[in-house]
């Protein structure tokens, strides 16, 4: 027999929706949303011919009595689902599934619960209050990268600064690329300085020159005046 029919039989034997988890090992919200969705009418039509038997066994018995036998109550206890707690449950950015678990009703409770309460469906609730949960996880992660977590800061420096690890070859293409402009500072220093003997040897040179023209003329005069 499949774990379903043995949970309705356990529902119609008028078992809790916790304890039939708990005894067939599924989880609460699934058993309810079983009961919601499959076995809720038939609860109804129980629990109405159940009633109806009731009092007509009580009109039957007293039939001479002028107040009337009251009914009984059909259907599950209103869930009581606590804000601080609802809103603490978002903060630790946990799933309506998760949340729905802890109050022991289904997730259709959960949204209906937080249109009567905030006027606006699940997901625009649980956007606003987890934003809380996040900065206090932001805040953890910065102070452990402050406290000197090496693994943390890698990852902020990732998140948030557009850092990325290198690979070997694209470390050894930065490195070639800085002694290849090393070099060519080296070339120009060299060639500046070859510039540099160049322009001295050829001032060297023009003064031989000059100075070579100079002693001819004194020679020359020299020879006149004789």
């Amino acid at each position: 027999m499949e774990i379903k029919e043995l949970c309705r039989q356990d529902y119609m034997a008028g078992m809790s929706a916790a304890d039939i988890a708990r005894k067939h090992n599924q989880k609460a919200a699934t058993v309810r949303q079983w009961i919601k969705r499959y076995w809720s009418d038939t609860s109804k039509k129980k629990a109405k011919s159940v009633t109806k038997s009731v009092t007509h066994n009580s009109v039957t018995e007293n039939c001479d009595s002028e107040e009337p036998t009251p009914k009984k109550k059909v259907g599950r206890p209103r869930v009581e689902i606590d804000k601080k707690i609802f809103e603490n449950l978002c903060g630790l950015m946990c799933t309506r599934e998760d949340i729905a678990e802890f109050f022991e009703c289904d997730t259709d409770t959960i949204t209906d619960w937080c249109k009567a309460t905030y006027g606006e469906d699940f997901s625009a609730t649980y956007k606003r209050k987890c934003a809380r949960g996040r900065i206090s996880l932001r805040r953890s992660q910065f102070k452990a990268a402050e406290n000197g977590n090496t693994s943390m800061m890698i990852f902020l420096g990732k998140a948030h600064l557009g850092q990325s690890d290198l690979s070997t070859t694209e470390l050894e293409l930065r490195q070639q690329e800085i002694d290849l402009k090393k070099r060519e500072v080296e070339l120009k220093e060299k060639l500046s300085d070859t510039e540099r003997e160049d322009e001295q040897a050829a001032r060297d040179a023009a003064a031989e020159v000059k100075e070579f023209f100079r002693q001819a003329n004194e020679r020359n005069k020299a020879n006149d005046s004789e």
